[in-house]
């Protein structure tokens, strides 16, 4: 028999003689949709270098598988290892500290168990320079009260 004809032959058995012999060949092939872009949320305004902060952020599979996430930390790395997997739709944290000043895009993409991934969702941030930091703290008004002295 010719290559052609024996795989004619294969498909014939399979799809005409296996199921009169009771035998049943099932054969699903589902489309595995990305999850969505996650929600990222975290600390604003002016942050602080060498100071841990804690980072948020959730994403719905739209197929209810789990999901890993991914995050990067300056807007072109350090990238953080996939982490999970996680259920889908559960919030989860991770922490990162900024050994430097500067203004960072802190992003996190999503990844279901089958491999989809979702874009990057972009969190901007702010880390200022320690001596700068402390001038703008000094600068808060005071929240202690004082009185004025009593005149006799």
């Amino acid at each position: 028999m010719k290559k052609n004809n024996y795989r004619a032959f294969v498909v014939f058995v399979i799809v005409l003689i296996l199921p009169l012999c009771g035998a049943g060949v099932a054969i699903s092939q589902t489309e595995n949709n990305p999850p969505s872009n996650p929600e990222v949320w975290g600390p604003s305004g002016t942050l602080k270098p060498n100071t841990e902060y804690t980072f948020s952020c959730r994403s719905i599979d739209p197929d209810g598988d789990d999901v890993y996430y991914m995050w990067d930390w300056e807007g072109g790395g350090p990238y953080s290892d996939w982490l999970g997997p996680y259920p889908s739709g559960v919030e989860q944290s991770t922490t990162h500290t900024w050994p430097n000043w500067g203004e960072f895009d802190v992003r996190c993409k999503a990844k279901d168990i089958h491999g989809a991934e979702s874009d990057w969702t972009l969190f901007p941030i702010t880390v200022t320079k320690q001596d700068i930091y402390a001038q703008q703290q000094s600068a808060q008004p005071s929240q202690s009260t004082t009185q004025e002295p009593l005149e006799s």
